[in-house]
């Protein structure tokens, strides 16, 4: 990905698979304590749009650190929680205080995140959607 013509993207593929590989489970577990927080701000701007995306980013970590969902490489999960930590952090690439500009370096960073699981999060949406899942 590199650089736009607007500046340096808030991060790149490989940055995004460096720090999935280095998530912890009590990064995921801060994911989970304050998932409302992180739904609340992906309700606003360019995250609205992908807000259920959002909602099942969350849903996944959620399933994977309590063993519910664990048919997914460990990297899926990390690279989720790295996205959504970045959502939760007030103080990235363009700060959240400014109106709806604060939210796009957010949204492009969910979206590389969703390009990279799409395939694994629909697959985990199907398993949430299955009756006879346990």
């Amino acid at each position: 990905m590199g650089r736009s013509n607007s500046g340096p993207d808030p991060m790149t593929r490989e940055e995004m698979l460096e720090k999935a590989g280095m998530v912890t489970r009590e990064d995921m577990e801060l994911v989970l304590d304050n998932a409302e927080e992180i739904e609340r701000k992906s309700s606003r701007g360019p995250l609205a749009a992908v807000l259920g995306d959002v909602k099942m980013l969350v849903s996944l970590v959620r399933d994977f650190i309590s063993g519910r969902y664990r048919t997914i490489p460990r990297w899926i999960a990390g690279a989720a929680a790295v996205a959504l930590l970045y959502v939760l952090n007030p103080f990235d690439v363009v700060p959240d205080v400014i109106p709806f500009l604060g939210y796009v370096d957010d949204a492009f960073v969910i979206g590389l995140c969703l390009g990279m699981v799409r395939k694994d999060l629909r697959k985990y949406a199907a398993w949430k959607e299955s009756p006879g899942r346990a």
